[in-house]
């Protein structure tokens, strides 16, 4: 089994300028087993206006449609979104048709923002086979969101999508009386379906959905009868279903964002905000449209996550401190690194001792990068504060993390320097005490908080990822050894994440050094910082032309650190690659 990826962009440039030439060119490629995957971008205005039925291809070859995160809806409809790019549209102007069709087995169908201009047609009409998913769809207008299903035939899976102003979110249109075939709705908001949110036929299982200001027949109806087992659902009116459920939300500029304009994201949690929370379907999804992993579990296609930085550090070990003065303050971030490869499915940005057939993400310890400043000025910078006196202690995480290749096939990322966030006003020399590790109530010199992930999408706020750093990464990340922490993935984001304190800094600079199984060339790496004032994520600088498993370094300075810090003087950094 093998992955053959393409890329599209309707504006040139790539492999395809549509997704419709995509799967006319690769339909019959490969063999049983193997994934077609076409990953989209969109690097200027024109969008995808061709519709398209994906039928036809060799037995057993899976499609699977995603979007590259830089031209992502980022979970609501836009034109272009927070990194200024153009999001990656379906337009559909036909009547009486579909902007994809689709009756292959297995097929994967993610990501896509897709607009409908004509009355009566669909963004996404599922055929007569079993086993499809639909995730991560935000559709505007038309007559249905997703209709699927000829007479029985076909399970279905739709997760955290998002359907409004179209006459049906989604619709079930088989026709007998299930026979074992269930369609999964799970974790979707509808608003504004002039007819319903969703016509639940038979079979169609409905969990942890939200529908609102539907037409007179109602949010929810069913042709047939409900689905026993669902649960956790709320409606504007009283068609809600479960043994917990909701009826006569109406508030919805209390609930949402902007849901009439397009924004489904929550305003608090939803067990807060609606009364209602989710059901923990984590069997068969764990993220949200934003790839956010989900814990609480709301309703809706949103998981909220609240803003901003964390009151109160987590108990992690600080990079020893330097004892080398700097004329300039850094701040880098460590990722840790690993000393043996880590097997995945996927690319590793982290380097390892042998090569594997996918890339993996992982920071190894090194004396250069920079990510947390510091009191004073020192050669190298450190995280941790220094028990002796000196002029001003140094707070410097490793970030430098380095990629290398790993003993599975999956891609990981893992960094080899440790950042630093040291002031650059005039540099002395004071030696730092090792960092210990023990929490404290707020975040001081020495604070460091890491983690690292793989996720379906990126995160778009700075709570911290699924996987903490040990004590042990911290401290192996805190030399330039080629010891490093890896990161995998599987068609996955690959990420690692870097709070540190910064003190009264006003400025710094920020340095990463690291190797990746994945070649930047063919998936690019990124550096990053949180911005705290727009609640994104600022590009600070990218390597998109080293070669795999070879050193290369992402670098910045930072000159005004007020709309990166917190109310602790805490600023997050994350360094990422898509394994594709």
């Amino acid at each position: 089994m093998a992955t053959y990826t393409s890329t599209v962009d309707p504006n040139g440039g790539k492999d395809y300028t549509s997704l419709s030439g995509w799967e006319a060119a690769v339909q019959d490629d490969h063999s049983s087993g193997d994934i077609e995957l076409a990953v989209c971008y969109r690097t200027g205005a024109t969008k995808d206006t061709t519709n398209f039925t994906i039928a036809g291809w060799t037995a057993g070859v899976i499609p699977k449609i995603t979007v590259h995160a830089d031209y992502y809806h980022q979970g609501k409809f836009q034109d272009t979104n927070s990194l200024s790019n153009y999001v990656y549209t379906m337009r559909s102007t036909a009547d009486w048709a579909s902007a994809i069709t689709c009756s292959i087995t297995g097929a994967i169908i993610q990501d896509l923002l897709i607009e409908m201009t004509a009355a009566d047609s669909n963004c996404i009409s599922l055929g007569t086979v079993s086993t499809m998913y639909v995730r991560n769809i935000v559709g505007k207008a038309g007559q249905r969101g997703v209709t699927y299903g000829t007479y029985g035939v076909g399970s279905y899976h739709i997760e955290n999508c998002f359907f409004y102003n179209c006459k049906t979110g989604i619709s079930d249109s088989r026709g007998d009386s299930n026979s074992g075939r269930y369609c999964y709705a799970e974790n979707c908001t509808l608003y504004n379906c002039s007819v319903n949110g969703i016509n639940a036929g038979y079979g169609t299982i409905i969990n942890n959905c939200f529908a609102g200001a539907s037409g007179a027949t109602g949010d929810f109806i069913s042709s047939n009868s409900f689905t026993p087992g669902e649960n956790n659902n709320a409606t504007s009116d009283t068609t809600s279903i479960g043994a917990t459920q909701a009826d006569n939300k109406t508030a919805y500029t209390d609930y949402f964002v902007d849901i009439a304009n397009g924004n489904p994201h929550l305003k608090g949690a939803s067990a807060t905000v609606i009364g209602i929370g989710g059901s923990d379907l984590s069997a068969r999804f764990t993220t949200d449209i934003d790839g956010t992993t989900r814990s609480t579990w709301d309703i809706g296609c949103d998981e909220y996550v609240a803003t901003g930085g964390s009151t109160s550090p987590s108990t992690s070990a600080s990079a020893s401190p330097s004892t080398s003065p700097s004329t300039s303050p850094s701040v880098s971030p460590s990722v840790s690194p690993s000393t043996s490869p880590s097997p995945s499915v996927s690319p590793s940005v982290s380097p390892s001792v042998s090569p594997s057939v996918s890339p993996s993400l992982s920071p190894s310890a090194s004396p250069s990068p920079s990510l947390s400043p510091s009191l004073s000025p020192s050669v190298s910078p450190s995280v941790s504060p220094s028990e002796s006196p000196s002029a001003s202690p140094s707070v410097s995480p490793s970030l430098s993390p380095s990629v290398s290749p790993s003993v599975s096939p999956s891609p990981s990322l893992s960094p080899s320097v440790s950042p630093s966030v040291s002031p650059s006003e005039s540099p002395s020399v004071s030696p730092s005490v090792s960092p210990s590790v023990s929490p404290s109530a707020s975040p001081s010199e020495g604070y460091q908080d890491y983690t690292r992930g793989d996720y379906v999408n990126l995160p778009t706020n700075d709570a911290d990822l699924e996987n903490a750093y040990l004590a042990q990464d911290i401290t192996d990340v805190a030399t330039k050894d080629d010891v490093r922490v890896a990161q995998t993935a599987t068609q996955q984001f690959m990420i690692h994440e870097f709070k540190d304190y910064t003190a009264d800094n006003a400025s710094c600079h920020l340095e990463w050094e690291g190797m990746t199984t994945l070649a930047p060339s063919s998936s690019t790496v990124y550096l990053q910082i949180y911005n705290r004032t727009t609640s994104t994520w600022d590009t600070v600088d990218t390597d998109n032309s080293s070669a795999a498993d070879t050193d290369f370094i992402l670098t910045a300075n930072i000159a005004d650190l007020t709309n990166y810090k917190d109310t602790n003087s805490v600023i997050s950094c994350r360094v990422y690659q898509e394994a594709l």
